[in-house]
């Protein structure tokens, strides 16, 4: 049964693993779909934790499948705690590092361990701001809580470490490595049909993943491994908010541990318990919301005296008397906390000119529930064909940290794609149709006279124009005279901007030949999701001198001239 229980992690993490290799961006003719043979989502469906602190912060039930979700919870109830033991792949993670880091089996008490209630006090914190009205706005009709669940939840942890790190390291080296051993003539006959294998199923394609902040993820995720120095599963043991929440529901499971009259009390089991679940004065009583049921203590038991089963058998189980220990003090510390963390998510010192900066994907709802709803996995940053979307660190704010930013630097938001809306598993980002997200802006371009070629040097260029992908060019040309470098008039055509069909894509700002920053940027102006200037439809013939558009009633004339267009004038 150990064994079985062992197999049945392996898979899971290498499912985990599958779906992180394999959920990404597929073109089929002119348009993108999600290529996964399953969920891209499963593992946050099924996850309780990112539910309930979504659906309690947006004030709102996602729209998602919950046939995961209810069957993972009627499990827990029927089993207890077995999620951290046999599908958790953080879990499965931290024991594939112990084998290296070589924990202590049961060590003496040090002042580097909390109490195990740690871990519940956490999720308190949790829930509470996740209720408490703290963000009111016009745009809302109620106010929303604060969801912190994505900086504490393993799931989300761990994706964002094999999303961000693991697989564009891999993916460089598989690269590399193989890609040079084409030019070795023997090698290469074993090298490139892997490498044909691997670049039709694993590599992501022409464009690599990269990612802001890469060493972070995977300094959080070696952290989280070394404190299994300390203690064995420390994370699982002490912190973890996951852990916590299915160890208070499966506190009554049926499938239990149970030791026989053949017991000796060698403690052999209760020293080798991997989140010290057993009493060590008495085998026969352990703590049910302690216990991952990995049957270690079965498998090493010198008298076979233990087994798990669902009915109850010649063998005795007595569960721990241990109360919950939620103590008083416990409570106001974690009260405390929420209310001392409050202004810390909120008193942020970014500016307005890099708030300007704040482009979301697609289909993001207003700002305030985008934030109660995003937990941040990571999902549209991972599936997004141009690696347009980034996770935000601190430039935005402490709340706003490693949620979805669109940085058209790195990559655009392709026009015929609809991936990031796909997978988003609790609604921070609608579903829209392939028209509607044609028609949603992002944010809306400007130029930067002083950097853009034609405005500061004279000289044409049609990049910008060029690449516009609305059917009615957002980026129209104005033929100015000016004077070259020998003093001589000439007709340079300058660029500008028709606001009414600019959707904020970033095409302009990725593809602009200046070096260093784009002479053309997107701005967080007119957008959709705040009721900002609507992106108007093609129209029959494209202006060609700077008369400005029509308007639409309740916003600012769509921009045809040429002057400025900053966005913090805006």
């Amino acid at each position: 049964m150990v064994g079985f229980r062992r197999t049945v992690q392996i898979l899971s993490l290498l499912l985990f693993c599958f779906l992180v290799i394999t959920t990404r961006a597929r073109i089929e003719g002119e348009f993108y779909r999600v290529e996964s043979p399953i969920w891209p989502y499963l593992y946050f469906t099924t996850n309780p934790l990112t539910f309930v602190s979504a659906a309690a912060a947006s004030r709102s039930i996602p729209a998602v499948n919950y046939l995961p979700l209810l069957v993972m919870v009627a499990l827990v109830l029927l089993l207890g705690r077995f999620f951290c033991g046999w599908l958790c792949p953080l879990g499965a993670m931290i024991d594939g590092a112990a084998k290296i880091w070589k924990p202590p089996k049961r060590p003496k008490p040090s002042r580097w361990v909390p109490s195990r209630n740690l871990k519940l006090y956490i999720l308190l914190v949790i829930i509470i701001l996740a209720l408490v009205p703290a963000t009111r706005s016009d745009r809302l009709e109620q106010p929303v809580g604060v969801n912190i669940v994505g900086f504490l939840d393993p799931i989300t942890i761990a994706m964002r470490a094999m999303s961000f790190a693991v697989q564009p390291y891999m993916e460089w080296t598989v690269t590399n490595v193989l890609g040079e051993l084409y030019w070795v003539p023997i090698v290469k006959h074993v090298t490139e049909p892997i490498y044909g294998v691997l670049k039709a199923h694993y590599l992501t394609g022409e464009i690599r993943p990269q990612y802001e902040y890469s060493a972070v993820y995977l300094g959080i995720l070696l952290g989280i491994f070394a404190l299994s120095k300390i203690r064995r599963r420390y994370w699982c043991r002490y912190l973890c908010p996951l852990g916590a929440f299915h160890a208070l529901l499966g506190r009554f499971g049926l499938w239990r541990r149970r030791v026989g009259a053949e017991c000796n009390e060698c403690k052999v089991c209760g020293n080798r318990c991997r989140t010290e679940a057993i009493d060590l004065d008495d085998a026969a009583v352990y703590d049910t919301r302690e216990c991952i049921l990995c049957m270690d203590c079965r498998k090493i038991c010198p008298e076979e005296a233990i087994e798990f089963t669902f009915v109850p058998s010649t063998k005795s189980v007595r569960v721990s008397t241990r109360e919950l220990q939620v103590t008083r003090r416990g409570l106001l510390a974690a009260v405390g906390a929420s209310f001392v963390t409050l202004p810390l998510l909120r008193a942020t010192t970014h500016t307005r000119s890099n708030r300007t900066g704040l482009l979301r994907p697609p289909g993001a709802v207003a700002e305030e529930e985008f934030l109660a709803r995003c937990i941040r996995c990571g999902e549209c940053m991972r599936a997004c064909p141009q690696h347009a979307l980034q996770p935000a660190l601190l430039q935005f704010g402490l709340e706003e940290m490693w949620t979805p930013v669109l940085t058209p630097r790195i990559g655009y938001c392709e026009y015929n794609c609809t991936v990031c809306l796909q997978v988003c598993p609790t609604g921070a980002i609608e579903v829209l149709t392939q028209r509607a997200k044609q028609q949603f802006r992002i944010g809306t371009a400007f130029f930067d006279k002083d950097r853009c070629i034609p405005w500061a040097e004279n000289i044409d260029c049609l990049v910008c124009e060029e690449v516009c992908p609305t059917p009615t060019k957002a980026i129209l040309l104005h033929d100015e005279e000016a004077l070259d470098d020998e003093g001589n008039k000439r007709i340079v055509k300058r660029p500008y901007i028709v606001e009414a069909y600019c959707i904020g894509c970033g095409i302009c700002e990725t593809k602009c030949p200046v070096e260093g920053l784009s002479a053309v940027r997107v701005a967080a102006r007119y957008e959709t999701r705040h009721g900002g200037l609507p992106v108007q439809p093609a129209a029959p013939a494209q202006p060609t001198d700077g008369a400005t558009t029509s308007t639409q009633e309740g916003h600012p004339a769509p921009r045809a001239d040429l002057s400025d267009s900053s966005p913090d004038s805006k």
